[in-house]
């Protein structure tokens, strides 16, 4: 696996934009860095995982399933989320 620096200019951005948000939510800094690191994980393990099964279905000449837009899709839902439901709220 290729390492790289762990926070470059447009990471770090972003890191900072995310703990930002959290914290105005009540979070202490230090949660606000265990869920960040966790959001991290979880979006670049789905992508690492997304890359290696491409990766395995080219090697072994496997076809990709269609793709989206050669076939129709039902209309999708429209999401409105609950007036507060992204507060975060602490106990204790």
């Amino acid at each position: 696996m290729p390492t790289r620096p762990p926070l470059g200019p447009h990471l770090m951005r972003r890191t900072e934009f995310l703990l930002q948000v959290l914290v105005r939510q009540g979070l202490t800094v230090g949660e606000a860095m265990t869920y960040a690191a966790l959001l991290d994980r979880h979006l670049l393990g789905s992508a690492q995982q997304e890359a290696e099964e491409l990766a395995m279905r080219r090697r072994h000449g496997l076809h990709s399933p269609p793709s989206s837009s050669a076939r129709p899709s039902p209309r999708p839902a429209t999401w409105r989320p609950r007036a507060g439901a992204i507060r975060c709220s602490r106990s204790g």
